[in-house]
């Protein structure tokens, strides 16, 4: 009997992204958007039009929805439903589904830059971490991190919000409030930025890893990838893992600074690079169907070397 596999917030990059990872006939798919006109009805074999996650007749619509389609397994596809699903797991092993999704702790821990950094900053991932502050005097801040600054939100995800200051009127300008923002010092330049994918195991380690080497789109997505060799991250990947114990796909965002990875940010869940990978045999949604619902070690495909490009590409629907 074929499994039920289900995607949610499947109009956007990362939830289509997942939808086209998913390649194997012995699962039905199922997805979900709040978009009645979705590339989502086109990628998936059922689609159902969603009400938004922060509304409040959404847990009773998930919940119906479960059972219904008698769910086996669900992928949250955007960070709206990785936060709800996490917080309501009860909803999903009351319909017996599995969940592809990270640890509860970690989930929580990178809502919040600062938070992130106060955690670790004692820890051994010190080495890997930017120096970061809640400063807002700009001449202290000159002395903390230089004349480039990176003003950047505490919580959001991808390059929104993201400002490069360069002097104390466009600091000014920012309307900076430490509450919602946090300073960074500039570390690398934009040639220098990686997405570092690992699969973790719970314990503090990780079945595989796969590094590319990208260039970010205005939408903070990944434009353009490269694939490169491990080596340079096992050691932070290694230390972040024995620290917060992630478990299943987890995206590591690094600049280098002399040759060492800092960390931009960890993303817990799939990210939007995650359907490029899977070009190259690193098949992230294959993964968590061999470890969340068949439990058993992920299977890696025949990983390939190379380079990917995205570009706009259209499906026609004749009426």
């Amino acid at each position: 009997m074929k499994s039920n596999v289900f995607v949610s917030g499947a109009s956007g990059v990362v939830g289509y992204g997942i939808l086209k990872s998913l390649r194997s006939r012995e699962y039905k798919i199922y997805s979900s958007s709040i978009y009645p006109e979705s590339i989502a009805n086109y990628l998936s074999q059922h689609f159902a039009l969603a009400p938004r996650t922060d509304v409040d007749n959404y847990s009773h619509w998930l919940s119906s929805f479960l059972e219904k389609n008698q769910i086996n397994l669900a992928f949250a596809g955007i960070d709206l439903d990785m936060y709800y699903w996490s917080e309501n797991r009860a909803v999903f092993a009351s319909a017996n589904c599995k969940l592809a999704l990270n640890q509860a702790d970690l989930i929580d821990l990178c809502k919040d830059k600062w938070y992130f950094h106060q955690q670790l900053k004692e820890t051994a991932c010190n080495p890997f971490l930017i120096p970061t502050t809640i400063e807002n005097d700009y001449e202290k801040l000159l002395q903390f991190s230089g004349n480039s600054l990176i003003v950047k939100p505490r919580r959001g995800f991808g390059s929104k919000g993201v400002h490069l200051v360069k002097s104390e009127a466009e600091f000014k300008s920012t309307a900076f409030d430490p509450k919602e923002s946090i300073v960074q010092p500039r570390v690398g330049d934009d040639q220098e930025e990686y997405t570092v994918a690992a699969f973790g195991d719970g314990l503090g380690g990780y079945f595989s890893m796969f590094s590319m080497k990208r260039k970010l789109a205005s939408g903070g997505y990944t434009e353009e990838a490269q694939v490169v060799d491990n080596d340079q991250f096992e050691e932070a990947v290694s230390v972040f893992c024995n620290e917060l114990k992630p478990i299943g796909p987890t995206n590591f965002q690094f600049r280098l600074e002399n040759q060492i990875p800092k960390l931009l940010e960890i993303n817990p869940r799939l990210s939007s690079s995650s359907s490029i990978r899977a070009k190259f045999g690193y098949n992230e949604a294959e993964m968590c169907i061999d470890f969340f619902l068949r439990e058993k070690k992920p299977s890696l495909g025949k990983l390939r070397r190379g380079r990917a490009m995205r570009y706009i590409e259209e499906i026609i629907i004749e009426e």
